[in-house]
């Protein structure tokens, strides 16, 4: 989050402004990243809940909210530039087009990540939890 709002902050045309956008890139990646590692931890908690293997319906209903989740930021991104007054197809654009791109990259980034965080906070599966469903499907001698 902190890099998010230090991007609000930086000049124009500043070299920073790259080291700023790496590091946006990597802490990005993990909002892609943590939600596919602990799929499996959902797939094999419901599996001992329920007896089946219900793999498909997970990735499937992943790959749904991701794809919502793209609509949702490609929505909003358009509403932000047309509110900053972009102009398509225009060569330049007004000094408000910036400012609102760095508000959506840093602002709203933010409050998204920070919503991110209070559902990971809430995730009920613990590392105790883990090692119980890991143990559990260990007796039963099936593939997990």
């Amino acid at each position: 989050i902190p890099l998010y709002i230090g991007f609000q902050f930086l000049p124009s045309g500043n070299m920073a402004v790259f080291a700023v956008v790496i590091g946006c890139g990597f802490t990005t990646s993990s909002h892609y990243y943590i939600p596919w590692t602990m799929i499996s931890d959902i797939i094999e908690d419901c599996y001992l809940q329920t007896k089946e293997r219900l793999d498909t319906a997970f990735v499937a209903v992943m790959l749904s909210v991701l794809s919502l989740g793209i609509t949702v930021g490609l929505i909003l991104a358009t509403i932000g530039l047309e509110l900053g007054g972009y102009k398509t197809g225009a060569c330049t654009q007004p000094d408000t087009v910036g400012s609102a791109m760095r508000i959506l990259l840093s602002a709203v980034t933010s409050v998204l990540t920070f919503v991110g965080v209070i559902f990971l906070w809430r995730y009920p599966i613990t590392e105790e939890r883990q090692r119980e469903i890991t143990e559990a499907l260990h007796k039963r001698k099936l593939p997990f």
